[in-house]
């Protein structure tokens, strides 16, 4: 680590301070102090993510049907 840097959390944790070719931003972590997530956090996510596909999806279909193809 070089000086003045912060150091960074372990596992995932977005942002946080980097280096562009020519400036530094020192920005905090987000949500640094939070645990590292599981693969069951995971899934979960993932299985939000198709629900909500599944209800987009649902959705389009019935604004089809009730207004007509173009």
């Amino acid at each position: 680590m070089r000086a003045g840097e912060r150091e960074r959390p372990e596992g995932a944790a977005p942002a946080g301070p980097r280096t562009y070719a020519d400036r530094v931003a020192d920005e905090p972590w987000l949500n640094g102090t939070a645990p590292e997530p599981q693969p069951a956090d995971l899934a979960r996510g993932l299985a939000l993510y198709r629900r909500v596909m599944v209800m987009l999806a649902t959705l389009m279909a019935l604004i089809i049907l009730l207004n007509g193809l173009p």
